[in-house]
């Protein structure tokens, strides 16, 4: 697995489990995770007017990155497991677009922000003094009038509690694969306090204090946030995946999408869109349509922006993207990473034969590559032919030395 390159991305993007609060049953999910913050999420050294501070709330510190415009800011909200930096591929073109401010932040125990010292354990991850947090610091910044919201899965119970408790000042909200609360049926609470078990909340501890955190107070800002409706004056634009979150049992997939479905129905001021062929992290799979649905919303509420402007440059994003999927489609197609992907998607389905067949052409036509044999193993591994995966481990680590997943399978391997 090439842990350097976008393809750890496509890889192992069908493994992520982070809607609710993550599953992270293996390492290599987190891994995953921090690996994206590394590679994926691009430096904004390209605004002049960005603002990144570390700011005092109370006895923690949250950590701010704004790029500074006019007009009505964007105020963007995370999930569970991310930072702020989840939205930086975003940043650039919305701020070429609309012209106006835009908000990210780290929520307590993520990024730079630190946790409050003075909260009990099971008060520090919930979500009423998180929300405190965010509006005493955005005063702080002068930014404590009209916001527009965009939240990602965890980060939808904020966007319903944050415009619940300041109705007048929240003007309109994107919402990108979000919780809801209707999909947290007390069922569904159990079958998550059960997965918590002492033992995985000190592994998740050790790699992520915030989401450890979140995992202690999860049940009590389901029940929380249950309270809380969106205010029926705020125009919502609800985007849910077709191929939402990984969970444990396909009916809570189809549930997650029904839930969603049902939310825009019943919501004369929402508007539902399926995102085709995307996952839970659809901002990635289809940025466009994250992007257009947010400009759409800002041009629709803010009297200051000028229509004709917005809908010109957003004319030439699309126009520029379309150009770049085309290059990057035909480029993708067939490639290494296409068959990887392939080669995953039969593995997921359990179609083992199918898979190896195809993990293994992969070897044959991308000979100096180390993802491909670090790949073939992994679908060795699971088809418990472990001495063929050692050597296809052995072969990845010839070719990249600095591959510490081959490292660590080959350690494990040797020992038994």
């Amino acid at each position: 697995m090439d842990h350097c390159s976008q393809d750890v991305y496509q890889k192992k993007y069908y493994k992520l489990k982070l809607a609710h609060m993550p599953n992270l049953k293996h390492k290599e999910e987190y891994n995953l995770l921090l690996l994206l913050s590394l590679f994926l999420f691009l430096p904004l050294s390209s605004f002049s007017q960005n603002l990144d501070t570390l700011l005092s709330v109370g006895k923690q510190k949250l950590h701010f990155n704004i790029q500074k415009g006019e007009g009505i800011p964007i105020l963007f909200e995370s999930g569970g497991g991310n930072d702020g930096s989840i939205w930086n591929p975003l940043l650039e073109p919305l701020h070429e677009i609309t012209g106006t401010t835009l908000i990210t932040y780290d929520r307590a125990g993520y990024g730079q922000s630190s946790l409050n010292p003075d909260l009990p354990d099971k008060e520090k991850g919930f979500i009423e003094p998180g929300i405190e947090s965010l509006f005493t610091g955005l005063q702080k910044l002068g930014y404590d009038e009209e916001v527009i919201l965009v939240a990602h899965s965890y980060g939808g119970f904020y966007a319903v509690n944050f415009a619940a408790k300041y109705p007048n000042r929240v003007k309109a909200i994107i919402l990108i694969d979000v919780n809801l609360k209707s999909f947290w049926t007390n069922q569904f609470l159990e079958q998550k306090r059960a997965e918590f078990t002492p033992e995985w909340l000190d592994y998740v501890k050790s790699l992520s204090p915030g989401l450890y955190y979140e995992c202690l107070s999860l049940e009590q800002t389901v029940k929380h946030v249950r309270q809380f409706d969106f205010p029926k004056h705020i125009p919502i634009i609800d985007i849910v995946a077709e191929n939402p979150p990984e969970f444990e049992q396909e009916s809570d997939r189809e549930r997650w999408k029904a839930r969603h479905l049902e939310f825009a129905a019943k919501n004369e001021q929402v508007d539902g869109v399926l995102a085709n062929d995307c996952s839970h992290y659809l901002h990635y799979d289809n940025p466009a349509l994250a992007i257009n649905s947010i400009v759409k919303l800002y041009a629709q509420v803010d009297p200051t922006s000028s229509s004709k402007d917005i809908l010109s440059k957003s004319l030439q994003y699309n126009l520029e993207q379309s150009n770049s999927y085309r290059e990057q489609e035909y480029e993708y197609w067939h490639s290494e990473r296409d068959l990887n992907r392939w080669g995953y998607e039969f593995l997921e389905e359990k179609a083992l034969e199918n898979a190896l067949a195809i993990f293994k052409l992969n070897t044959l036509l991308f000979p100096n590559s180390a993802n491909v044999y670090d790949s073939y193993g992994e679908a060795l591994l699971s088809a418990d032919r472990k001495s063929e995966a050692q050597k296809m481990y052995q072969k990845a680590l010839e070719l990249d030395p600095t591959n510490e997943h081959a490292k660590e399978v080959l350690h494990e391997l040797q020992k038994n």
